[in-house]
């Protein structure tokens, strides 16, 4: 078994284009490609405890989280193109065929893919991957309050569905343990925020056939008044739209919390 120091060395010219790519689509580096990175971390696991090629799926999952990164500038790539893209990047870096071969075997198997596809989920539930998503939403306009809310609510939503979520035993299996974690940190926020005077409901929420859970806050950051509460269907996601506004002062924030993938059943036997 190759270890995590030996992978990033080996890899380091991977790993280095991940941030390349980042910089390259956001104009700076940061955490999208801590993410990726943290991402391949997690197949390399989940692939040791499933008898895969781990390291195969290590160099996959970088590659898919370079191309997701690249999608937000040229849009959609189809799953036959990624795997090409894949192709022509490992060649193009100087790898051996051997290696290229490896990870094509990784996305032709459907139990190997799948996990390349759940490890972008695996690290969302972790610390970085939360702080990740307060810090896309706030990159999007969110003040920082309402970053927090869609954060806490996306990842509670997360955690309640990884059964849907993740498809195979192995990423279930690490999901829980970095759910259990998670979700104490996340707790501990609401309560911090309710000590200092601004305080959470934690709210489930039924959307269409599945459970969503909304974190919403009772009184007004600024005056300490009692919030209005404008609900409506996000034309984003499906899911729900809030507004919440103070009739004091005036302060108003929204928050957006969208409903988990429907659960898909292929590659659950590994």
């Amino acid at each position: 078994m190759t270890s995590v120091s030996d992978l990033l060395s080996k890899y380091r010219g991977l790993v280095e284009s991940l941030g390349g790519v980042e910089e390259q689509v956001f104009g700076q580096r940061g955490v999208f490609s801590i993410h990726g990175l943290l991402a391949g971390l997690y197949a390399y696991n989940a692939g040791l405890r499933a008898g895969l090629d781990a390291e195969a799926l290590f160099v996959a999952t970088l590659l898919n989280e370079a191309t997701r990164l690249l999608e937000r500038r040229i849009g959609d790539v189809c799953p036959r193109r990624r795997g090409e893209l894949f192709v022509e990047a490992l060649r193009g870096a100087g790898y051996p065929e051997e290696l290229v071969e490896r990870v094509k075997r990784v996305i032709d198997d459907p139990v190997a893919a799948r996990i390349v596809v759940d490890a972008a989920s695996l690290a969302k539930l972790t610390l970085l991957g939360f702080v990740g998503l307060v810090y896309s939403r706030i990159a999007r306009g969110s003040d920082l309050l309402a970053g927090f809310l869609e954060a806490v609510s996306r990842e509670l939503t997360a955690m309640l569905n990884l059964g849907c979520l993740l498809g195979t035993n192995a990423t279930r299996e690490l999901g829980e343990k970095l759910a259990e974690q998670l979700s104490e940190t996340i707790l501990w926020g609401v309560r911090s925020l309710g000590e200092l005077g601004v305080p959470i409901r934690l709210a489930k929420k039924r959307v269409g056939s599945r459970i969503v859970v909304v974190a919403e806050p009772r009184h007004c950051p600024r005056c300490g008044h009692e919030l209005e509460t404008v609900e409506e269907t996000s034309t984003e996601c499906g899911g729900i739209r809030k507004t919440y506004r103070c009739p004091r002062c005036g302060w108003e924030m929204r928050v957006t919390v969208c409903p988990p993938p429907p659960c898909r059943q292929e590659g659950r036997q590994a």
